[in-house]
């Protein structure tokens, strides 16, 4: 890590703060360099306002984008190339109420939410929370972006998809959505700008002791190659 990653490192308190950070940033440095090439350290960062990571030196001509996510037990992130992109990562058992939805959340969302039963309610708040995470962080704008101007809506069986209220500027055929779980404890959502037909996703997990060693391999669907 650089110096300034180990002097924001050393200002957590908690090891257990410590150790997620350095995890994050081994990931990203890690999974660098094993689709481009180099040593992991060489890579060096921005952010924007917001707070939206991006890779200052990537290969000429190549528009590397990335995004990363966490919470207790899970380091999530997304790699693509040549389009925007933005994941998060949730703890199933986190506790959520009905006041939050109806706070941040569109009338729509919070109607479908309000018909499911009490024991449901929290997988299925968080279903929707992550995916709205999800398209926030790929458009890069934060919390600037009103969680009530877009909507996302689920069916049966199939991945989410975005909707936007006439005050938020976007395309809603632009936008490919993915979800799924992640073990019995976690629910990730990936948001990816595109162009046409979805893309493909590519979902893979890592020990965290040998990010080097690939220990599962899952595919979400999507007929178009990631890149």
């Amino acid at each position: 890590m650089t110096a300034a990653e180990l002097a924001r490192r050393a200002r957590f308190v908690f090891a257990r703060d410590r150790a997620q950070f350095t995890l994050t940033r081994a990931l990203i440095r890690t999974l660098l360099s094993n689709y481009l090439g180099g040593d992991p350290s060489q890579w060096v960062f921005s952010t924007n306002q917001y707070g939206k990571p991006a890779l200052v030196n990537g290969p000429p001509g190549m528009n590397v984008a990335f995004n990363l996510s966490h919470t207790r037990g899970l380091i999530a992130c997304a790699l693509g190339l040549g389009t925007a992109i933005g994941v998060d990562v949730e703890a199933i058992d986190r506790h959520v109420e009905r006041a939050l939805a109806r706070r941040f959340f569109s009338s729509g969302e919070v109607a479908r939410l309000d018909s499911v039963p009490d024991a449901e309610f929290p997988a299925r708040f968080l279903e929707c929370w992550t995916a709205k995470e999800a398209y926030i962080k790929a458009v890069g704008g934060g919390l600037s972006v009103p969680l009530d101007d877009f909507s996302i809506v689920v069916g049966p069986g199939a991945q989410p998809r975005l909707t936007f209220s006439p005050r938020l500027d976007d395309d809603e055929s632009a936008w490919q959505l993915a979800q799924q779980r992640v073990g019995e404890a976690h629910v990730m959502a990936l948001a990816v700008r595109r162009s046409g037909v979805d893309r493909r996703i590519l979902v893979r997990a890592f020990d965290e002791h040998d990010f080097g060693q690939l220990t599962a391999v899952e595919q979400l669907p999507g007929p178009a190659p990631l890149s």
